[in-house]
């Protein structure tokens, strides 16, 4: 009854809501009453590309539903990236959010600035494996292009560049451990949605998932593995790094802190996940919401504020 009534106000009066964000509406005059009266802790999953990330997508809405956005910039200013004015005009939109994901959200914004319960969680993957998943994703997208041209793009340090805005290593560290309720590695996965169930407990949260977005390059990779990897790793020293900080820092902290119980938790989710099904309903409802709702209400004022009505920049 209450995602009802989320869905009934997301409706009602949406023109309206339109014109006060399109029109020219000083949003930087309502952007500390927004924050003042959300008073909700708001998940924010900073979606690295190709970091196994889309499974934990379809976790997110499943546990959040029409509490939860995809989001992107709303206007020129943002440069990009998903900041306090786009969460002030996002939550007019809807202002019961609870979770926004995407990878327009990242941690060196001026989000928490404004919205100081923001709580950002991301997954990060091998910089090796990630590396050549990108280089895999560019030519599906946009044609042939060999490895040895990638390489010469300036496509290195993805995820550090992306933590911290630069290939500022000890700011991506720094931002982990200060601003990050939680943070996880791709090949660990369960142990990562352990952890977060539990962080996010009293909130009933139900981890189980079904994988998606599997690739289906596994000959293309090892033969890029065999010949490139040296010159992969030498091109993300920082990514590989940044990653090993996780794996070996922050993650055997939060499973002390869990307890000894972890690993017992970890077998009981990947047991679940092989045997129980996820109910598909709420996934339609949600589809629909975001597709039919979302996704022209935010093309429409990107479309008001300059901006073409698909993309992210």
């Amino acid at each position: 009854m209450e995602e009802l009534n989320v869905a009934i106000f997301c409706l009602r009066g949406s023109t309206k809501r339109l014109l006060m964000i399109g029109g020219g509406m000083n949003i930087d005059s309502k952007q500390n009453n927004l924050s003042k009266r959300h008073k909700t802790s708001i998940l924010a999953f900073a979606h690295i590309t190709r970091a196994g990330g889309n499974t934990l997508l379809h976790i997110l809405r499943y546990n959040y539903f029409l509490r939860s956005c995809d989001v992107r910039p709303l206007s020129k200013q943002s440069g990009g990236i998903f900041c306090a004015e786009d969460m002030a005009k996002t939550l007019i939109i809807n202002p019961f959010i609870e979770c926004i994901m995407g990878h327009s959200v990242r941690p060196h914004s001026n989000l928490d600035e404004v919205f100081p319960n923001i709580k950002y969680i991301s997954m990060l993957r091998n910089p090796v494996d990630q590396y050549i998943s990108i280089y895999l994703q560019r030519v599906r997208k946009h044609g042939k292009l060999s490895f040895e041209e990638f390489l010469k793009l300036d496509r290195s340090n993805f995820q550090t560049k992306f933590i911290s805005g630069t290939e500022d290593l000890s700011a991506a560290k720094a931002i982990l451990s200060e601003k990050y309720f939680a943070v996880g590695i791709s090949e660990e996965f369960d142990g990562f949605l352990t952890i977060l169930t539990k962080k996010l407990h009293p909130r009933f949260f139900v981890p189980s998932y079904r994988i998606v977005n599997v690739s289906k390059d596994k000959n293309t990779k090892g033969v890029i593995l065999s010949k490139y990897r040296d010159k992969i790793i030498e091109k993300n020293k920082l990514d590989v790094e940044l990653y090993d900080y996780v794996k070996e820092v922050i993650l055997p902290s939060e499973k002390a802190i869990y307890g000894s119980a972890f690993e017992k938790d970890v077998k009981k989710l990947k047991e679940r996940c092989k045997t129980g099904n996820v109910p598909i309903v709420r996934g339609h409802i949600d589809y629909l919401f975001r597709k039919v709702y979302y996704k022209h209400t935010t093309g429409i004022v990107r479309v008001l504020n300059g901006m073409p009505a698909k993309g992210l920049k």
